[in-house]
């Protein structure tokens, strides 16, 4: 819930257990691929702030140029989680025209491929990039997007407090 301290201890325990050596068994394959989108995600929140630990910024990359090798393999599962580590990329490069087409491309990718939770996330960084914009209406629309979309995928948590925090 956008508590980067725990995010980042949540990483360091997932790749102490399960970073690293080869991984045969399709589900941990999956379960790794998952950790380097979130992975990539939370570093690049992480290189956001002033005098961060570089860390973040070669796992950012690392993250970025697996989700690219992904896509290439299986643009299906992984091209709108690549798209969406592309804008928030382009956010953190200040490149507002490239980040609003990336955050509209992953959504709709997203929402096609019926990957609910993505869609909510992409929804929900998308909400705070135009709301750092100072697109107020847009903020609260793709705000909304989120909370609906996490509704839908069942994380009432999460919707209830997008809802208290943002669409109150």
């Amino acid at each position: 819930f956008r508590d980067l301290n725990t995010a980042r201890r949540l990483i360091e325990m997932h790749r102490k257990y399960f970073g690293g050596g080869n991984i045969d068994e399709p589900l941990l394959k999956y379960v790794r691929f998952n950790n380097i989108f979130y992975e990539g995600l939370i570093a690049l929140d992480s290189i956001r702030e002033p005098n961060y630990d570089t860390k973040w910024k070669a796992r950012m990359d690392d993250a970025i140029l697996t989700m690219i090798e992904l896509s290439e393999q299986s643009n299906w599962n992984f091209s709108n989680k690549y798209l969406l580590l592309k804008a928030e990329w382009y956010r953190n490069t200040n490149d507002v025209e490239k980040a609003k087409e990336a955050y509209e491309a992953s959504i709709c990718l997203a929402k096609e491929h019926k990957f609910i939770n993505e869609e909510a996330l992409a929804c929900e960084l998308a909400g705070y990039f135009f709301e750092g914009q100072g697109e107020s209406v847009r903020s609260k629309e793709m705000l909304q997007d989120a909370y609906d979309a996490y509704m839908k995928w069942g994380a009432n948590a999460k919707s209830e407090m997008l809802h208290r925090k943002h669409l109150t």
